[in-house]
């Protein structure tokens, strides 16, 4: 069984072409339109374009010139937060973008973002609430579902066509089901299964909604 632990700070984003013949490295920074020189998130989406995403807001990248976006304050349609922690797509298409206070769903369409909320574990207020907590990784299995590891609230599961996440508790020693502790990556085997790393103890789901 293979672990995987995404910490992973890289600090230039170089491009290498991988041909037999290898070209020299091309260097991406914000001399050529990159918000900053930390990057902390790289990812390839469907439609061709390269998303970067740093300490200070995310970039889209078209092969030639970059498209930033930042938070705007106030404005519930930009980046929740610059600090990129996160990035993945969805089975529409739309950018999930992981930050420290929360998720933003970019429209492929639109390139507005939009918040998700979740239920917290045990509430049958039939309340939700926003998600704003610090996000560690974001992994989608075979059937669409999406598992948001997040720093406070553990796993979240955010099922396909569903509104809103819930929390996921974890099962302690005692047998007694915690809400709050910190999941710090996550990955999906072949066989469908979340391997979840909690706190540098890996655990597997048996059991979800």
């Amino acid at each position: 069984m293979k672990r995987y632990t995404i910490v992973c700070l890289v600090f230039l984003v170089l491009c290498i072409h991988t041909t037999a013949s290898p070209e020299p490295v091309l260097y991406l920074g914000i001399e050529q339109g990159l918000s900053n020189n930390t990057v902390t998130a790289i990812y390839k989406d469907r439609f061709g374009f390269m998303w970067f995403g740093t300490l200070d807001g995310l970039n889209r990248f078209d092969g030639y010139t970059f498209q930033q976006f930042r938070n705007r304050s106030g404005d519930l349609s930009s980046l929740p937060n610059d600090r990129i922690t996160a990035l993945s797509e969805d089975n529409t298409g739309n950018l999930w973008v992981g930050t420290e206070k929360g998720i933003g769903i970019l429209s492929n369409k639109t390139l507005q973002f939009s918040n998700i909320f979740y239920t917290p574990y045990g509430d049958r207020s039939g309340k939700t609430q926003l998600f704003d907590k610090d996000v560690k990784d974001i992994k989608r299995d075979k059937n669409g579902n999406t598992f948001i590891c997040s720093s406070d609230l553990g796993l979240l599961f955010y099922g396909n066509n569903s509104k809103e996440a819930i929390q996921i508790p974890l099962i302690g020693p005692d047998s007694r089901k915690l809400p709050q502790y910190s999941a710090t990556a996550i990955t999906i085997d072949s066989e469908n299964n979340a391997w979840l790393l909690v706190d540098q103890v890996v655990v597997t789901l048996d059991e979800l909604p």
